[in-house]
């Protein structure tokens, strides 16, 4: 379920990737046709954003916020 916590949705700065905070982590999206590429599951997501330097995500929960590689989560 994305949205649970709290509807938060982020482009990647290149526009191919959609972010969402689901009700059990992060789930990634192709931009094009919406297909899953990616879940962080993590306890209490509450806010996403993806870095100017194309290649990180801010992961935010209610306890911490982690810097992924966006390489990393979509594989």
């Amino acid at each position: 379920e994305v949205g649970r916590t709290g509807i938060a949705f982020a482009w990647s700065r290149d526009g191919s990737v959609i972010g969402a905070v689901a009700s059990d982590g992060f789930r990634f999206f192709q931009a094009s046709d919406l297909a899953s590429v990616a879940h962080y599951p993590v306890r209490y997501p509450s806010s996403i954003l993806f870095h100017p330097n194309c290649r990180d995500v801010l992961l935010g929960t209610w306890d911490t916020t982690a810097i992924k590689s966006l390489s990393e989560l979509c594989h």
